[in-house]
């Protein structure tokens, strides 16, 4: 199907956009967004995740497809914003994992320097507590009105 589509629609094809943030290592293309009127929801081939397509985030490997049940779609999930990756839709495992796949293994682990006191703008060599705007609902946090 994909072969022959795609000769038939081809002008139509080259039109797409191609993806910011992913090239595929099988045909050395990068990858199209796929239009919302095209493809309203898809599955993504790495996380196996359904979602939505707003015209930004279906990044798809027409080419390389072998049917279309086997779709080479991939969501923006698995890009680290180091411009544009190569994906092998061949070795599945190779593409990286869900960035909050990630986020969920690492999130107890502490943030260097988070123990760094704040300044106070107007004598910097003084620490002080946050203004009103940067304390957090719920903290334990009393700020004086002479020190705003």
């Amino acid at each position: 199907h994909g072969t022959e589509c795609l000769e038939k629609n081809q002008t139509e094809y080259d039109a797409i956009p191609n993806s910011p943030l992913y090239k595929c290592k099988n045909c050395q293309k990068q990858l199209k967004l796929w239009p919302v009127e095209k493809l309203s929801e898809t599955q993504c081939y790495k996380c196996e995740e359904k979602y939505s397509n707003y015209g930004r985030n279906v990044h798809v490997c027409f080419e390389c497809q072998i049917s279309t049940s086997n779709k080479f779609h991939l969501c923006k999930k698995h890009h680290r914003g180091e411009g544009v990756i190569e994906v092998n839709f061949l070795e599945k495992a190779s593409i990286n994992e869900a960035l909050e796949d990630i986020a969920k293994i690492t999130e107890n682990i502490p943030v260097k320097g988070s123990d760094i006191p704040l300044l106070d703008v107007e004598n910097p060599a003084e620490p002080s507590a946050p203004s009103a705007r940067a304390g957090a609902a719920g903290s334990n946090y009393q700020i004086h009105p002479d020190t705003i």
